[in-house]
Formats: C-alpha cells, structure tokens, sequence
C-alpha cells in the first residue's frame, strides 16, 4: 500500500462528523464502563476464575474467529500477482533459509520452566475440555486418563489457544508447541521482511531478516514452548495493519487493527498495554483528515477485552504470582539501576555463551537515537511525516514503556537465561530503528550490498556458534532434569505408572498420571493404598538435592520438597551440576498416620451398586 504523507487537511477547517457519530462514541464509552466495571468493581477474584475457566475458551475462540475473518479479507485485497512474487522471491528465500536455520542448532523442548508446562497444560485442557486451566493431578482410571484440581494460570491465553487448535487439527502430541513456534518465527521473519520491504525494498526487507536471525535468543525461543515469539508476530501485525488504516479512506481497516489490537493484549502479561496504539492512532487520522468516524464493531470492541482484563486481574490479585521474596515488592524504582546495568552488560556482552548479537545491540541502539532524534524534528515540523514514522513511534513509546516496567521488577536480569526473553520486543525496535535510518541514508538508492554481507556473514561466524553451545538452554537445570525424568518415563507404561515431582505437569502432558508433592504429603495413605497394587504397579519419585557445602551432605531442594515419610528406593541419579544431584527413585513405603478419615471406613462392602463401588475406589487415589 502506497504511503500517504502526513499532511493535515487544510480544505475544511473544522472537523467532519460522519452520521452516528455521537451515538457510536456513546456506545464505546458504555461498552468501557462495562468492562472496567467488571474489572475493578464488580467481580471478586473467585467469580473471576469461574468466568475464565467456564467461559475464556469460547471468548478467545471467537475473537480469533472474527479476527480470521477480517484478516482473510485484508489477505484477499493483496496483491498476489505473479510480477508480485517476481519482485520478493530473493525475500522468501531468505525467510525460508534463516527460518530453517532457527531449528537447526538449538534442541526443541521447554526452556523456561514452569511458565512453558503451565501454558502447554491450559492448552491440553482447552483441547480435550474446552477449558481455559491446567491440572495438577491425573490418575489413569478404567481406561482413560482423568484430570483433577484444575486451577486457572496467571498468563494470557492467546498461545494457548492456537496450540489448542494445533492439536485438534492434528491430534495432541506434546511437540505440537514447538512445531508452532517454528510456524511463528517463519511468519515472524516474513512480516519483519514485510515491514522493511514498506520502509526501503527488497534489500531492507532482507536486512531485517538477517538481522534478527543473527539474534541467538530468536533461535531459541523458536525451538521453546512459550508465548514471546506470538507476542513478537502481533506487534509486527499491529505496526502494519495501523499503518494500513492510517493510509486507508475512512474507517476501512479500523476493525483489522482493534482486533489485532485486542489479540495483541492476551499474547503477554504487559502486551495489554498496546490497546493504548488504537485510539491514538484513531486519534492521529482524525486529526490530519479532520474527519471523525468510527465503526459500530469498533464502538462495542471494548467488550472483546473482557478476557484479558479478567486474566489481567488474577495476576495482579494474587502476589503469590510474582513469586517474590516475603515482605519483597515486585515492581520497585530500586530494582532499576541493578537491572539497566545487567540490560548494557547482556547487550553488549562479546562472549559466544551469551544469547545477544553485538551487531544489533551496537547497530540498534545508534539507530535508535538517530531515529528519536529523526521523529522528534518531524514531529515538530509538523511536515514529512509519514504514517509508518507514526505507527513505529507509537509502538516504540508502548515498547521503552514495558521494558521501563520490567526494568523496575524485582527478577529483571537480562542476562539471566530465564529473563532474557524479556529483552525481545526492544531488540525488535532495535532492528526495526536500523532499517529506518537506514532509510534516511540511503533515500533514493537501495541498502548497498556490503551491508547484507556483513549482516549475513555474522549469522555464520557469531550466531552459528552462539546456537550451537546452547549454554543458555542448558544453564537451566529444571529443563534438562524433567527432560531426563521425560525420556525416563517413556519406557514405562502410563497406566501403571504413577509420577510424583515438584510439578506434575511435565508427565501429564506425557499423557501419564501424576502428582504433586504437596499432594503426596497431604494423601499419604492414598499413596499407600496404591502401593497396595491397587492402581499402579510402581510410583516414580524425580527428586532434586544439592551438595551442602558445609557437611558435604545431600539437602533436598528445589522448588518444593517431597519431605520425610516416604521410603525410596534410587533407580538413577544424574548430575546437570557439579553440586546438584537429580534422582530418580521407586516409593516402596510409606510411614506416618496412614489412617483413611471415618467417612471412608464407614464405607463398607456390600455397595448399593457398581456405581458405588467405583466412587469409594476413586477416593483412594491420591
């Protein structure tokens, strides 16, 4: 689409309202009342959960729905014109090259534990269920795999959703999580081609890629099971479809971009805040065509934030979810100086260990300041503004915004393996800057040559090798230990085998029965009564202890504790650190009060019917 420059219209001095106007801004202001009514008012967090769980599976779905429908109508008004396909076919080609590049060094599998098995849980629940949840515990009863104690996570579901969708497609397989994020980073790549192709052709688009290809950390968020590279494919479709309406006649696009907007919101805890690009970009077109006008699905789409703000508000409602300290505060302006100086240090870190390119950082950050600097004139000028430099400066403040907010939180080093993801939507900017300014450069000529070597040959020389040591992925003990208990595991069978760790997620979503400690603790003569050979053959313990460097003993860590009680036999035992040992054992006992409680005891044989039997049956699972 061909960028109109920014010019305010001059022709009709006061601002048009189109027909109904009034009523549809009315119709939005309730539509927000409602919605923040419902957020801060009404709702308690216990009918919060309730509505998620019962109702967040079917409001995703049809927002995505809608949102498929108005994409595949915006796709259909694109050119596919063979001379199209003509002109980006060196694009594609290097979409396709570096997207296979991502999978080729780095290991698929979870690499930030628990977020990724929580996520991968609420989208096994969402396709066997239709619930917006994860469970804890599962039990292999007549035949078929139950779920109990569901509890409604913290994160967004958007993710989750789509990986849903992958296995009714498909069929559900633990990879499924993977597979999308290898479908995300190509797609991420090509709308990255896109948005460089719109600034400066073909070469700029290609230079985006190389670019953030050369970025270790892509590649191995593109092998993982989290949300970061969505969140990353919504704020590339966000740049672009604001532009689009911005370079649109009237209000055509406008039901594109709040869609993208709201979707954008459920990617990420802080992405709810890009909600706030829709109306001052609305604000923008009003203003420089002195027309207002609106939809009547944009004036009602306050509705459609119901999901996240309720999402929004189990987080913020429960600070046992920040996972701080006792007596600690999560977001603190004393946390900021600590973090913005490990943030400078992994940028800019020259070791291969690291997962950040030095070529973007030192690139990047140049050409942010020169781009700032670049929108600050224009914007003051009041001329030569296009509406890309208004979408990219818009999206930027949202950006520095939650990279300030983040800064602030009290686990915000960068250059931390399990924080360092936090850092992709500014490395984004970064690369996105770069494109710009090199724009301004280079105005009436393409990007010379030189620099796409240069920009290649570091993917070859420096993110090759980066990748390939995967040292960031297997600093993470959590990851490699419930990959090892993984591989353990699939040599028995699920139904006669029972799991007991720290989180019972990782053998659920292998489709085997498993509990928590803590679940163990509080059940011990259920556990008992399934050591009687009444529902499982054998019950497999994954334990963590580390070496104490005082009495050179083991000490049980990790994040909870399987505690005493319980009498072990050690099958295998690995070391994914020189103190660490992590232990996989066999319970052959269990001591304590084994006492069932009395409304158990009064149950007794014979049973009214078979139906009875098999309820006083499921109350000896643990």
């Amino acid at each position: 689409m061909e960028e109109i420059p920014w010019q305010p219209s001059s022709a009709e001095p006061r601002c048009v309202w189109e027909p109904c106007i009034r009523l549809k801004v009315l119709l939005a202001l309730l539509a927000l009342t409602l919605v923040g009514g419902a957020r801060f008012v009404f709702l308690d967090n216990h009918e919060t959960k309730w509505l998620i769980l019962n109702f967040g599976y079917w409001l995703i779905a049809g927002t995505t729905a809608l949102y498929g429908l108005f994409l595949w109508k915006r796709l259909r008004a694109a050119d596919w014109s063979r001379e199209c396909w003509k002109i980006h076919r060196i694009g594609l080609a290097s979409i396709g090259v570096c997207a296979l590049f991502l999978q080729v060094h780095e290991q698929r599998g979870y690499k930030v534990l628990f977020d990724e098995f929580a996520i991968a849980g609420v989208a096994r629940n969402m396709h066997f269920d239709h619930e917006a949840s994860y469970s804890t515990s599962a039990h292999y009863f007549n035949g078929h795999l139950f779920m109990f104690d569901s509890s409604v996570d913290k994160r967004p579901f958007f993710f989750a959703f789509l990986l849903s969708l992958v296995h009714d497609l498909t069929g559900y397989r633990e990879a499924n999580a993977f597979y999308l994020n290898a479908a995300l980073a190509t797609v991420l790549l090509a709308l990255i081609y896109l948005l460089g192709f719109r600034l400066a052709g073909v070469r700029a688009g290609c230079l985006g890629v190389f670019l953030f290809t050369g970025l270790p950390l892509l590649a191995q968020n593109a092998t993982g099971g989290g949300f970061e590279l969505l969140n990353l494919v919504m704020i590339c479709v966000l740049l672009l479809t604001a532009a689009d309406y911005l370079n649109s006649p009237e209000t055509e696009g406008l039901d594109l971009l709040v869609l993208t907007a709201v979707l954008l919101s459920q990617a990420r805890y802080e992405s709810i805040l890009y909600t706030l690009v829709v109306p001052a970009v609305m604000l923008c077109k009003w203003l420089r065509t002195r027309r207002a006008g609106l939809t009547w699905f944009s004036a009602v789409s306050p509705l459609l934030m119901f999901p996240p703000l309720l999402v929004n508000k189990v987080f913020l409602d429960q600070p046992a979810f920040f996972q701080t300290k006792p007596g600690g505060d999560a977001f603190s302006l004393v946390n900021l100086p600590d973090n913005f100086a490990h943030a400078v240090y992994y940028l800019f870190d020259p070791n291969l260990n690291s997962t950040n390119s030095l070529l973007l950082s030192s690139a990047g950050i140049i050409a942010l300041v020169f781009l700032i600097v670049l929108l600050v004139r224009n914007f003051a000028r009041g001329s030569n503004l296009r509406p890309n430099d208004v979408v990219l400066a818009l999206v930027l403040l949202i950006v520095l915004a939650n990279t300030a907010l983040t800064q602030c939180y009290f686990w915000g080093y960068w250059d931390d393996p399990m924080v360092s993801r936090f850092s992709l939507p500014f490395q984004l900017m970064m690369a996105l800057a770069i494109l710009r300014v090199l724009q301004e450069f280079w105005i009436r000529r393409p990007i010379p040559r030189q620099v796409l070597f240069v920009a290649g040959a570091w993917i070859v020389f420096m993110a090759a090798p980066s990748a390939a040591r995967r040292y960031s992925s297997d600093s993470n003990v959590t990851c490699r230990e419930y990959a090892w208990f993984h591989d353990y595991l699939a040599t028995k069978s699920p139904t006669e085998t029972l799991s007991v760790a720290a989180s019972s997620l990782g053998p659920i979503l292998q489709n085997y029965p498993a509990i928590p400690f803590i679940r163990a603790q509080i059940y011990k003569w259920q556990l008992k009564a399934c050591l009687e050979g009444q529902f499982y053959r054998e019950i497999l313990v994954l334990q963590r202890f580390k070496i104490d460097e005082k009495t050179g003993k083991l000490v049980e860590t990790g994040s909870s504790h399987l505690g005493d009680g319980f009498v072990l036999q050690t099958l295998a035992e690995t070391h994914f650190r020189p103190n660490v040992v992590s232990r996989i054992s066999r319970l052959i006992d269990v001591k304590g009060d084994l006492k069932p409680p009395p409304h158990f005891d009064e149950e007794k044989f014979p049973f009214a019917d078979d139906d009875a039997l098999v309820e006083h049956l499921l109350k000896k699972l643990p």
